[in-house]
């Protein structure tokens, strides 16, 4: 797996971009906040920063596949065709996700 890491100059960017291509709807959570532009197209952010989700082939993958390269991270065998993951700052995953 590949390594990566996250800045707050990055997180900004990437949350800038995101809005600038209609991601306007922002759900916040616990656990994550989310931007979405509709059913299927959504990025999901960790608050920890340590896990960044979208939905496949869709703008917000194609952003984050822009900043950071192919998806390093894993979803549940149960959302692999829905969604991309990236993780960062050494995450390596929980029992469902783990590489």
């Amino acid at each position: 797996m590949k390594d990566l890491s996250i800045t707050t100059t990055q997180l900004t960017k990437l949350i800038k971009d995101v809005i600038e291509h209609d991601y306007t709807e922002k759900v916040e959570t616990t656990t994550y906040v989310s931007y979405k532009k509709r059913r299927g197209d959504s990025i999901f952010i960790t608050h920890s920063t340590n896990v960044i989700r979208t939905d496949k082939d869709n703008t917000a993958s194609k952003l984050m596949k822009a900043m950071f390269g192919l998806p390093n991270g894993r979803t549940s065998e149960a959302q692999a065709d829905k969604f991309d993951a990236w993780f960062f700052n050494g995450y390596q995953g929980k029992r469902g996700t783990s590489l």
